[in-house]
């Protein structure tokens, strides 16, 4: 798919895997929509005035939100491509945005070094989480749960979304944190190439290497939770191996 006149810094698959969202950098500044199949371009979105970090879609596929460098994050509709929310309040750049499971919240992680939880009809600023002593680079709701987790290049934390209270302290750090299939298990980075497969209600971890020469920065599950894709530093791309122990069931 080209298109982008600067890096590609997000991507992410609509709920239904029929489109790609993608935001890019400096020089260009946009989000554009892609058909899956074709590699069509379909839509591409007002552009902004600094770097798409994160692009992340509503869980019914018509929204999509975006966090931009300006300390931004907005919520567009997906067929028209009209800016619907504008959400400020964070003090820095946005590195990351994430859907709650029921598409009625969303979050944001800064580099002002907390976590808001929004509005996603109204845009209202609903909770401010703060307790890092880094920039939150990214955040991932719990599937079916209220529950999120935000990690720094520091620690990694669990907070009941709706209170702001913290539930637990991974520790470590990470530049991407998925939870697997059916939120048992979480996958992390760390600053060297390994993988930690965390228990999460045990607080463990256990390394998984895949070969990576250089740091691994972002992780996804299977559907199915039996394998890991990770992208790195190192350029390339790495599928796991079937795992004896499928993380993503109890």
């Amino acid at each position: 798919m080209y298109g982008h006149t600067d890096w590609v810094l997000s991507v992410a698959w609509s709920p239904d895997g029929l489109y790609i969202a993608s935001g890019s950098g400096p020089m260009d500044q946009t989000i554009r929509i892609w058909d899956a199949q074709s590699a069509t371009l379909l839509q591409t979105l007002a552009r902004q005035t600094d770097p798409i970090q994160s692009v992340a879609w509503s869980p019914d596929g018509s929204q999509l939100v975006s966090g931009t460098w300006d300390g931004k994050a907005r919520i567009w509709d997906v067929k028209s491509g009209t800016l619907l929310h504008t959400l400020m309040g964070h003090i820095g750049r946005v590195y990351s945005v994430a859907w709650s499971p029921d598409g009625s919240q969303l979050a944001s992680g800064s580099e002002d070094q907390t976590i808001k939880i929004w509005d996603a009809k109204t845009g209202t600023l609903v909770q401010t989480i703060s307790g890092y002593r880094a920039s939150v680079y990214s955040v991932a709701w719990r599937p079916n749960s209220t529950q999120i987790a935000g990690s720094s290049g520091l620690e990694i934390k669990i907070w009941d979304a709706e209170a702001g209270t913290l539930m637990q302290d991974l520790g470590g750090g990470s530049i991407s944190i998925p939870w697997s299939p059916n939120g048992f298990h979480m996958a992390s980075t760390s600053v060297d190439p390994v993988i930690y497969i965390w228990d999460v209600e045990a607080g463990e971890a256990r390394p998984l290497l895949l070969g990576h020469t250089d740091q691994v920065r972002s992780l996804s599950w299977s559907p199915d939770g039996y394998k890991l894709v990770s992208g790195s530093w190192d350029r390339s791309v790495r599928i796991s191996g079937r795992m004896r122990h499928n993380p993503a069931r109890k």
